[in-house]
């Protein structure tokens, strides 16, 4: 094996080629394979049911199976509609983006029409694929460079509505701003006994920026050694993330039971979810909060003191959409 001779990037004339480049787009996105940005190349329903599907406009790194190492960038300016064949019976398919390079099997220079302006990636549909695949490199018959869109459950029928379409897309190397923040009462609070059966922790009302960019919001709070006064004190602990003094609704962790005896005693409870962030909550400042949910007739209280702790944990995520 010999060096290539020319780098990236030098001049004099040099020519560099085609596989520097391809390195260079593998390292500028860390051999990750994608779409560049959550919108990007989404598969949806045409605005009336059709035989075609719909790809929005965008670009992808797609990982050269022939070349490990090497990547290539693909670029959709505009929507497209992609045909989808009727035959009469349902089946499952699915839309990739693949890339046609005639320095590499199974292509020959005679698949590309113009060897100037391509094409040398293209969508295409695979064609009778299982209900649960997931991977382009799965279901292509050869070993070509592509990457997946999504999967389409066909009716006999062959017009496909939005439900049909499930998205496979993945953000190449999503952005990620993480935010934990740790609660320390310095003294005792209790929660009142609740008339609506909720409580919000006194004090705990943590100030978190939504990213513009943000399209899933990874949630855990983690409450150590939460105090329950005497009596049984039965129900749930919930955060809330969105209450920002507009109309802009909430977004809800998965309930923590709670479950204590007739004495007085201490629970640790983690809350996560992994939640859809809406438009309207981008680019803007929330309130993050927690507290409790009881059964219906307790009368118990939570109380927090200085054996507890209280750790907020968010990540904010721009995966695909």
């Amino acid at each position: 094996m010999t060096f290539d001779g020319v780098v990236w990037a030098v001049e004099n004339g040099a020519k560099v080629g085609g596989a520097v480049g391809r390195v260079l787009a593998n390292a500028a996105t860390q051999n990750e394979q994608g779409v560049l940005l959550p919108g990007d190349l989404k598969a949806s329903a045409t605005p009336t049911a059709s035989k075609s599907v719909r790809v929005a406009p965008g670009s992808a790194v797609i990982r050269n199976r022939q070349a490990p190492g090497e990547s290539y960038i693909g670029l959709a300016r505009t929507f497209t509609d992609v045909p989808i064949r009727v035959t009469g019976a349902a089946r499952t398919d699915m839309v990739i983006a693949r890339v046609i390079d005639p320095d590499f099997t199974p292509w020959q220079p005679s698949d590309v029409s113009d060897p100037v302006n391509g094409p040398y990636w293209e969508p295409f549909v695979v064609e009778g694929v299982a209900p649960g695949a997931e991977k382009a490199a799965d279901v292509v018959d050869r070993p070509y460079s592509a990457v997946e869109l999504a999967r389409i459950s066909v009716p006999a029928s062959g017009n496909i509505t939005a439900g049909m379409i499930h998205s496979l897309r993945k953000v190449a190397n999503p952005k990620r701003d993480r935010t934990v923040r740790v609660w320390l009462p310095t003294t005792t609070l209790a929660t009142s006994p609740p008339e609506n059966n909720r409580v919000w922790f006194p004090l705990l009302d943590e100030w978190i920026y939504c990213p513009e960019w943000a399209t899933r919001a990874q949630i855990v709070v983690s409450i150590s050694s939460l105090l329950f006064d005497a009596g049984a004190y039965q129900g749930r602990v919930r955060a809330e993330f969105g209450w920002n003094g507009t109309a802009v609704t909430s977004l809800n962790t998965e309930d923590a039971g709670l479950d204590s005896g007739p004495d007085r005693n201490r629970q640790t409870i983690v809350i996560a979810g992994d939640l859809a962030v809406p438009e309207e909550f981008r680019g803007e400042y929330h309130h993050l909060r927690t507290g409790t949910i009881t059964n219906g007739g307790i009368t118990g209280r939570a109380v927090t003191d200085d054996w507890t702790t209280i750790t907020v944990d968010v990540e904010f995520v721009g995966a695909a959409d």
